[in-house]
């Protein structure tokens, strides 16, 4: 697991993570590893990568963009939330789970494509993402937490790759549920 001591970082903001690190493979970045680094404007995962923890880039409010390889299935909770600067995210398609507030809070992000495979998005995912006008569902998505696009007020266009039936089978947090309305897909 990576850690980070930012005093050593003197870097241009432009992180990349190496695929080996102290002789061992970068499997994981670890909780808090770049909590607040406000310096940080892109980063650049390793293909060894699983998993990024809790609060991995919480509050980088000047982090852009994030290249995750295709080896990530979890991405841990808050891992992004407050990144208000980020604008695109390509996420992979080996990605089981996204994380309670994963994204709150990313007030640039604007659209963003769920990959197939993605089976939960946890409770406030992408809450507060003020601008995010488009998502796309995946058919494999098996969970959507409360409140999971909560204040994300552009948000214009919803589409399910799945069919109707497997829509309303989709497991919501206790209390929640899924709405279809002129609106389009609620989950409140």
């Amino acid at each position: 697991m990576l850690s980070f001591d930012e005093d050593s970082y003197k870097g241009d903001g432009n992180l990349v993570i190496p695929e080996v690190f102290d002789g061992a493979a970068v499997t994981a970045i670890g909780d808090k590893c770049f909590f607040y680094g406000d310096f940080i404007l892109s980063v650049k995962l390793p293909s060894t990568l699983l998993s990024i923890g809790e609060r991995s880039f919480f509050n980088c409010t000047s982090l852009e963009s994030v290249e995750i390889p295709d080896s990530v299935t979890h991405i841990g909770m808050k891992a992004f939330s407050e990144c208000t600067a980020l604008r695109e995210i390509k996420l992979p398609a080996s990605l089981d789970n996204l994380g309670d507030r994963a994204f709150l809070g990313c007030t640039a992000l604007e659209s963003i494509n769920l990959p197939e495979g993605l089976k939960r998005i946890e409770v406030r995912a992408f809450n507060n993402c003020t601008a995010l006008a488009s998502v796309t569902l995946p058919s494999t998505l098996e969970f959507i937490g409360n409140s999971a696009f909560l204040g994300c007020d552009a948000l214009k266009s919803i589409t399910y790759n799945g069919t109707l039936d497997a829509l309303k089978k989709i497991a919501t947090t206790e209390g929640a549920e899924i709405i279809l309305n002129n609106s389009g897909l609620v989950c409140n």
